[in-house]
């Protein structure tokens, strides 16, 4: 028997609202699994810059000129 025939025999046992309970949990968990594999990338991102070379670091740019560049009116 499959590990996805075992979840769905445990869940066939389960009354009404204990699915509702499971369902939220599953929820909640995908939620956090989300926003921790955005946290990672955000980290990522953050040592990529941090290691990166200092040159990458002096390129400043006004924000004025930047929101001009994108075609943003500021």
């Amino acid at each position: 028997m499959s590990d996805k025939e075992k979840v769905l025999n445990i869940i066939d046992g389960l009354s009404e609202s204990q699915i509702k309970a499971l369902l939220q949990m599953l929820t909640g968990y995908t939620a956090l699994n989300a926003e921790l594999e955005d946290d990672m990338y955000c980290a990522e991102l953050y040592d990529e810059y941090s290691n990166g070379s200092d040159e990458d670091k002096a390129d400043n740019i006004a924000i004025e000129d930047f929101a001009s560049e994108l075609g943003i009116a500021l």
